[in-house]
């Protein structure tokens, strides 16, 4: 899992393969211009929080919970 912002958003990504590519959004939090954070899962909407603390939670809520299986590649080989 590596964050990353992007457009005003914290996202959480997570890279199926070994060379990096292919990285999957697992998550973001947006902040709203209210104070609040809209959290999604992937490109949905799962809730809007009062806090950041409550956002992470929902984003740890909402991640898979066992391991994807990673996908090895050379270098020449891009998915």
């Amino acid at each position: 899992m590596s964050p990353f912002t992007s457009h005003y958003t914290l996202r959480f990504g997570c890279s199926g393969t070994t060379d990096g590519f292919g990285t999957v959004l697992a998550g973001s939090i947006e902040p709203l211009h209210d104070g609040r954070f809209r959290v999604r899962h992937r490109s949905t909407v799962v809730g809007e929080v009062d806090t950041a603390d409550e956002a992470v939670v929902l984003v740890l809520e909402h991640l898979p919970t066992g391991p994807d299986p990673v996908v090895t590649v050379t270098a020449d080989e891009h998915l």
